[in-house]
């Protein structure tokens, strides 16, 4: 299984509240959350096969909207499903207050979103995790939240470089078991993260 064939976009909504009062299938949700240009619509790209279903911006910030979009069934592999896609945070150009608007939107979507299976905390292999990252992770940990750590960019790494990220990872056995390290443009371990995807459902 290389990718997700025949994704569509679904629909976009403002917050997690229109959500809940939408009539949208009951069907799990795969999360993807990160900073701004870690790398989110990329990765979503990949994992479908293609290259404008998120669209990608040159201007960092730009998604406010938590979109979603449908995964169709491909028995007996995975059920149908949506992958959705969370607002950036963490932009530097944008204010205090819409900073917080958009963490507060991506904590109310951890917390209550209905049929959420797992959350993919994508951010660049480059940078070292910060408390931003952290806060998601120690929630998720501690409310039983399936989460994975996907760590983009690889292909950006020399082999020494990763080999010394690599041992750094493992000193938290913890986060390392739930690290996949990809390349959005090479297809790095692409394959990998799906696997893992997939396990939702069995």
């Amino acid at each position: 299984m290389q990718f997700f064939p025949n994704v569509k976009f679904y629909k976009s909504f403002r917050n997690v509240s229109q959500i809940q009062q939408e009539k949208i299938p009951p069907i799990p949700a795969v999360a993807i959350v990160g900073r701004s240009n870690s790398g989110k619509s990329s990765l979503i790209n990949a994992l479908c096969n293609q290259k404008k279903l998120a669209l990608t911006s040159a201007t960092p910030g730009k998604t406010r909207t938590i979109n979603y979009f449908y995964v169709p069934s491909n028995k007996p592999q995975y059920k149908e499903f949506f992958l959705v896609d969370l607002p950036g945070y963490g932009f530097a150009q944008l204010s205090k207050a819409e900073n917080e608007q958009l963490h507060y939107m991506i904590d109310q979507y951890i917390a209550n979103a209905p049929f959420l299976k797992m959350i993919l905390l994508i951010m660049d292999s480059r940078r070292k995790l910060e408390k931003e990252e952290y806060s998601i992770l120690n929630y998720c940990l501690d409310h039983d939240k399936n989460i994975l750590l996907v760590r983009s960019k690889w292909d950006k790494l020399k082999q020494t470089e990763k080999e010394h990220i690599l041992k750094e990872w493992k000193n938290d056995p913890i986060l390392f078991e739930r690290t996949i390290p990809v390349s959005s443009l090479k297809k790095i371990h692409i394959d990998v993260l799906i696997k893992r995807i997939i396990e939702i459902f069995y």
